[in-house]
């Protein structure tokens, strides 16, 4: 789920001081101190529109933890569960330059480890994504070190060892928004690519042992348009890829793509609004369809939706509205538990930052609304199941920048 490419093009993050932020003693430290500096077993009270909800029994939030300290600039966590494991990759400047970092986490949310350093280069590193073939885990990010942004890929061991890193990309035109999926037989990047005036979604495959298998190629046609923000799922045979394009308005398109990359679907229109619908993130969710939670907007604010889609593009239940609010509400994450959706996203008077809020969708009714954290510094939220729990990871700006978690469960 890698958004922040996008967001250097199109905005400028302002950061709001907030009194209350405590910075951790050490990254590994498992007893780090929470957002407002109380106890972390401190829960926040659930907001629930559920009414009797059938039965529903509402998600409790679990008090903020902060997991970077304040002199370290840290930025936009990728936090997945896979192979059994909890891991992040962000970018922070704790070595005097913005540079990717990855860490395993506890079911606590907090480091189990160290973060290891990934990149190590002159220029500046971001936007990283995260996936793991279960031996190997593959980070892909951004790096302007060649003058321009090109997209690299590094390989890790199961003990966050670093293997290796690769260029993907060498074009003279910028390279951002990667985001990464495991196809089951390899590493596959989605990334937006700036090839003179024009702006479109290329792909480039890595084994599991690092070798490239695919260099960078275009995916979308000349039809596309400022094509940007991709984002992907690896299906039973093949992949699905959204991405937000501007050839008509500004709406989001889908395609299919078998196992060796080729189109099994033309180049879908899934949203038509007639207003701006941006910044999505897919997923695999019930029955085999695609889930979908985006910013839109259709009701005369900016609000989060969910949309479904079989594997083909075409819609199978209708979009549900998840937000309803007069501030502005963007960059939204969405994970499955196998009943329900659990969608995080940030609210605030501008798009730039605001408070993390939490909302659970079952049926097509949004069954609970919670606030994770109240502050006007946060932003760039992602979350994740594991079987029992949902972590939710996002960063906030009181000093600089620093990279948050909460546990959210039953």
């Amino acid at each position: 789920m890698s958004k922040l490419g996008s967001l250097v093009v199109m905005l400028a993050f302002v950061g709001c001081g907030r009194v209350g932020f405590q910075p951790a003693a050490a990254d590994a430290e498992p007893d780090a101190p929470t957002l407002d500096g109380g106890p972390d077993t401190a829960d926040a009270e659930p907001d629930t529109d559920a009414g009797d909800g059938g039965g529903f029994v509402a998600w409790t939030i679990g008090a903020p933890r902060q997991l970077t300290t304040a002199d370290e600039d840290s930025d936009e966590i990728d936090l997945v569960f896979e192979a059994g494991r909890w891991m992040g990759a962000w970018h922070d400047s704790r070595d005097g330059n913005e540079e990717i970092y990855f860490a395993f986490l506890t079911a606590d949310a907090s480091f189990a480890a160290a973060p290891t350093r990934v990149s190590t280069s002159a220029g500046v590193s971001m936007d990283a994504s995260l996936a793991t073939s279960g031996s190997t885990i593959g980070v892909a990010y951004y790096d302007g070190t060649s003058g321009n942004n090109e997209i690299m890929f590094a390989l890790l061991s199961m003990d966050a060892t670093v293997l290796d890193t690769i260029a993907l990309t060498s074009d003279p035109g910028n390279s951002t928004d990667p985001d990464l999926i495991w196809s089951g037989t390899e590493y596959i990047v989605y990334s937006r690519e700036e090839r003179g005036t024009e702006m479109h979604i290329y792909e480039a495959r890595v084994d599991e042992a690092g070798v490239v298998t695919m260099p960078s190629r275009r995916v979308t046609s000349m039809m596309a348009e400022s094509a940007r923000q991709p984002t992907a799922v690896s299906l039973r045979s093949g992949v699905g890829l959204l991405w937000h394009d501007f050839r008509i308005d500004s709406e989001l398109f889908y395609l299919r793509l078998d196992a060796a990359g080729a189109s099994l679907t033309p180049e879908t229109q899934v949203t038509f609004s007639e207003v701006p619908s941006r910044f999505p993130d897919m997923i695999d969710g019930q029955d085999g369809l695609l889930t979908i939670a985006f910013e839109d907007d259709r009701s005369g604010s900016r609000e989060i939706w969910l949309m479904w889609l079989d594997p083909d593009g075409t819609e199978a239940l209708a979009p549900v509205q998840v937000s309803n609010t007069a501030d502005v509400s963007g960059n939204p994450a969405v994970a499955f538990d196998g009943t329900g959706y659990a969608v995080v996203w940030q609210q605030g008077a501008t798009r730039d930052t605001g408070s993390i809020q939490f909302a659970y969708v079952s049926g097509g009714e949004v069954l609970q609304s919670a606030e994770i954290v109240e502050a006007a510094d946060a932003k760039l939220p992602t979350i994740a199941w594991d079987g029992e729990r949902f972590i939710a990871a996002w960063d906030a700006t009181p000093v600089g920048g620093d990279i948050y978690a909460s546990v959210i469960s039953r």
